[in-house]
């Protein structure tokens, strides 16, 4: 390795620890390479991280891009070169030709904001139709307990379900039902709504002091005495210190999901 690629590769591990953390949550948690542990068969350290086969970006002023890498104890211990043997103490992970970018920061994100929202918040952003938000429910439903909040509480519109040749409009109470019968769920275009929700969910809100009005296809209007009085009540209902503490763990796993490992609120 040359001096210069030695000064961009100090630079690069500004970021090291962060990278690392947000490969292993990438690729443990969603499955895009396999993991390979060399050895006896008795469990690897995390002392020394290898990606082969892949295209990662370097980000350095050349734009490299270089098929491995190593990371030991969080930072890159090489960039470039042939693939390291395996042995006890390496992880190895074959990117087989995906892509590898360094971690994202993002300086105005509001992810304590998104902490802070009540129940188990469900980002819609990447939901382009009905069926891909029933889509992104029932998967976020498989993984809490049964009876939980699902909420969505601002960061979408109704418009980028509908291609502009129809009349957008928000999920039903049908719709929601069929995507989790057995959680509550509660859906807030924006802060001040219009909101939406299912059977489980018109049940609390109809049965809150005083009654907040739902719908028969279970919209709640727009505005501070409907979409306002929802979200207040669920506020005050489910966000415990625990509750907000698990929230902010949610948002920064989804952050690390999409390749964002630093945040600014």
């Amino acid at each position: 390795m040359s001096d210069d690629q030695t000064k961009r590769l100090t630079r690069r591990q500004l970021l090291g620890g962060a990278a690392a953390a947000g490969i292993a949550a990438a690729f443990g948690g969603r499955g895009f390479a396999a993991v390979q542990q060399a050895g006896s068969g008795a469990a690897v350290g995390p002392e020394q991280l290898a990606l082969i086969n892949g295209r990662i970006h370097t980000m350095d002023r050349n734009d490299t891009i270089v098929q491995t890498v190593s990371i030991r104890n969080g930072r890159f211990s090489a960039v470039g070169g042939a693939a390291p043997r395996r042995g006890p103490g390496i992880r190895i992970i074959d990117l087989r030709g995906r892509t590898v970018v360094p971690g994202i920061i993002d300086n105005h994100n509001h992810i304590m904001r998104v902490g802070n929202r009540p129940g188990y918040h469900t980002p819609l952003e990447n939901a382009y139709s009905i069926r891909n938000v029933q889509e992104t429910i029932a998967a976020r439903a498989k993984g809490i307990p049964r009876g939980a909040w699902i909420t969505t509480i601002g960061g979408f519109h109704r418009n980028h379900l509908f291609p502009p040749s129809q009349t957008p409009r928000l999920p039903t109470l049908t719709e929601l039902d069929e995507a989790a019968p057995n959680n509550p769920v509660y859906i807030s275009e924006s802060f001040t709504g219009p909101s939406t929700t299912n059977t489980l969910g018109k049940k609390f809100f109809e049965t809150q002091a005083p009654p907040i009005p739902v719908s028969l296809d279970g919209e709640i209007a727009m505005g501070a005495q409907g979409t306002g009085l929802a979200t207040l009540a669920l506020r005050q209902t489910l966000l415990t210190l625990d509750q907000r503490r698990r929230g902010a763990l949610d948002a920064m796993n989804y952050g690390l999901s999409v390749g964002v490992t630093t945040h600014l609120d």
